[in-house]
């Protein structure tokens, strides 16, 4: 997906042009930065997740997984990825607390990009055989024929003849309550196993299983439009393009707001955040004291994602979480350079240092070494 990021970046920038400068001893620059981002663990650790889900006496189904929703939407996506799996509305479905009494195993942490993947193909599975289970249920309870019995927003039914038989999830469910049973399904996913080819693997004794790959990558491109006035330093960033390749959007809403917040985040990183350490002491004291970006500080975003669909995903998807964040500080200092002829080394950007660069005869700000990289311009891919 990155050719595509590339592209449709491109594409935009030409379609909404470049501003003016607001006044004299303003100067526009534009910079783009690129970056990829693991889905997983990777070096030979297992990518795994469990789920479970079983049917309540009021005929909701209820989920759990061993992930934890974080802000990240993994509550959200796997409900959606149930409701889609059992052919019922996604309002029927609900989502248990992550609780070591009740919630299935997870390997490892809640991270690396990895929930919308692992805990997702886990749910799509279990969904799978939890239909199969429960049409088997209905048809021996109620004496009816599996083969024949299917399942909609409302309950099961016979498909061959509407009104011959059907029962609600609450039917069922309480049926199930009253002869003291629990139908429930649990599965636990393991993420696939991918190898580097054997010349190419770096490491001197050839471990191809404890050196495997992730099982996915996420692409991403930023462009930034910054405004640098030369007389201050300070920098205004205009606007902020960011396409983002994380296979299926299960809900593109949430990809958005990911997309979104992860480049206020790298503005931040950029511009205005510091967090100095002194003989392992912070040397400050209070959140308001960091230099977070505020609302006000959002400059126009536009988000962009781009669905290159992963084979074994489920239903496509791949990660997400943390790519977003990876290109929006370089493409925002590639905008300072191209704004000023100033490259600086260090972060944050603040407007004190970047107005003595500027002043500076030489540039001595840690002027980059320019490399030309065009006789190996995607001879990799």
């Amino acid at each position: 997906g990155f050719h595509q990021a590339i592209d449709e970046v491109e594409r935009q920038l030409k379609a909404d042009g470049i501003p003016a400068p607001s006044g004299p001893g303003k100067k526009i620059g534009v910079g783009v930065a690129g970056g990829f981002k693991n889905m997983g663990f990777g070096c030979g650790f297992e990518d795994g997740a469990g789920a479970k889900i079983s049917l309540t006496p009021e005929g909701r189904f209820l989920l759990h997984t061993g992930a934890v929703e974080l802000g990240q939407g993994h509550d959200t996506v796997v409900c959606q990825i149930a409701a889609e799996t059992l052919g019922v509305s996604y309002n029927r479905v609900d989502i248990g607390p992550v609780d070591d009494d009740h919630s299935p195993y997870a390997k490892g942490s809640t991270s690396a990009s990895r929930m919308t993947y692992c805990s997702g193909n886990a749910v799509l599975t279990l969904c799978i055989k939890y239909k199969e289970k429960l049409l088997n249920y209905a048809a021996d309870r109620f004496g009816q024929i599996a083969n024949y019995l299917d399942m909609d927003m409302e309950g099961v039914y016979d498909v061959r003849q509407e009104g011959t038989f059907r029962k609600s999830y609450a039917e069922i469910g309480q049926t199930l309550a009253a002869d003291g049973e629990t139908l429930e399904e649990a599965y636990y996913y393991v993420a696939g196993v991918c190898f580097p080819p054997q010349e190419q693997a770096d490491n001197i004794d050839k471990n191809m299983l404890d050196h495997r790959f992730q099982v996915a990558y996420c692409f991403a491109l930023q462009a930034a439009i910054v405004e640098v006035d030369e007389q201050t330093g300070q920098v205004k960033v205009l606007r902020m393009y960011a396409a983002d390749d994380c296979g299926r959007a299960i809900n593109p809403g949430l990809v958005r707001g990911q997309i979104i917040g992860s480049a206020v985040m790298g503005m931040g990183y950029a511009l205005s955040e510091d967090f100095p350490v002194k003989d392992g002491y912070n040397q400050i004291k209070e959140y308001k004291d960091l230099g977070l970006p505020k609302f006000t500080d959002t400059p126009d975003i536009r988000s962009i994602y781009i669905e290159e669909v992963h084979p074994f995903g489920p239903f496509g998807a791949k990660g997400f979480g943390e790519m977003a964040l990876n290109p929006a500080a370089p493409a925002i200092l590639n905008a300072i350079y191209d704004a000023v002829g100033v490259r600086i080394t260090t972060l944050p950007v603040d407007a004190a240092k970047l107005a003595a660069a500027i002043s500076s005869a030489d540039h001595a700000y840690g002027e980059a070494e320019i490399i030309d990289w065009s006789p190996y311009a995607r001879t990799w891919w």
